[in-house]
């Protein structure tokens, strides 16, 4: 005999899943939980497998929803240690370490094991690798390229082709007959050369900078680019420190980004100890210096 609670928080393109079991003492303790859908991209079940009368294990089985038509990028944090893996077509099962239970004795003797486990998953969608590959080629490839990027600073050459795939704004602009169009080229006012070039990173390299991902984020934005612009949150959210929390939202005040916003107070709620403290203590510093 066996109870089993699960509880999730969703948060976005992440959930956190705490499950709690209580089983007595002789007892198996098998049991799936109901389907649990993150962000429309991945769908998780948590399930137990017997082990033996004293031990029991527990795991995870992820797949990818019919709507991620593309390779689901998934992390995994359990104990502070995070586990990184794709989803395609196929489900994945990742086991979770066998968790030692607190034990009790109830009123007429009976050992009772609780395991409270507490996991959360990360998902978004990449680019798969075949697209990947062949982009990488396009990428060295300058002569081929027959559109330009013009920014306030320099001049970022693609291919059509590329901002057709990626862009719902650039896809709509080159299916009309619009200036630009025809001249084979579009100015991007208030953007840098090396904004674009990050752009232009991201769609044919799938990779996203270490710096100067606000810019990049109102840039997707801009573009329509919504794969982009959670990459960006999600590398934000990742780097924040209690030093740069304040700047990062005066930037998504000033920005409306309340997608942003709610990330940032969902990690300080998420890790009181680690942000909040360090946040007050920075604060009152700087307020001492003034």
């Amino acid at each position: 005999m066996s109870n089993v609670i699960v509880k999730t928080q969703l948060c976005g393109p992440a959930v956190k899943i705490i499950f709690t079991v209580i089983k007595f003492s002789g007892h198996t303790c098998e049991f799936e939980s109901e389907h649990i859908t993150v962000d429309d991209l991945a769908v998780i079940t948590v399930k137990s497998r017997y082990i033996d009368s004293n031990n029991v294990g527990f795991y995870m089985v992820i797949k990818k929803t019919e709507n991620a038509k593309d390779v689901v990028s998934v992390d995994m944090t359990y104990e502070k240690a995070i586990q990184h893996f794709f989803c395609s077509d196929a489900s994945v099962e990742v086991p979770i370490t066998k968790k030692t239970p607190d034990t009790y004795i109830s009123q007429n003797n009976t050992k009772v094991d609780l395991y409270t486990i507490e996991v959360i998953i990360a998902v978004h969608v990449i680019m798969p690798t075949s697209i990947t590959l062949s982009t990488k080629e396009l990428y060295k490839d300058t002569k081929s390229m027959d559109f330009n990027l013009q920014a306030t600073d320099g001049t970022v050459p693609v291919h059509k082709s590329i901002l057709f795939v990626h862009s719902q704004m650039f896809r709509t602009m080159l299916q009309g007959q619009w200036k630009e169009t025809e001249q084979d080229s579009i100015k991007m006012p208030g953007e840098t050369a090396q904004t674009l070039q990050h752009l232009k990173d991201y769609m044919y390299l799938g990779t996203i900078p270490e710096e100067g991902l606000e810019p990049l984020l109102l840039l997707a934005k801009r573009c329509l680019m919504d794969n982009l612009v959670t990459l960006c949150i999600d590398k934000l959210i990742e780097s924040v420190t209690p030093e740069t929390f304040d700047t990062l939202v005066e930037f998504g005040c000033q920005n409306n980004e309340p997608k942003l916003m709610k990330r940032l107070f969902q990690k300080i709620l998420r890790f009181p100890d680690d942000i909040i403290n360090s946040y007050a203590t920075s604060r009152n510093d700087k307020e001492k210096s003034y």
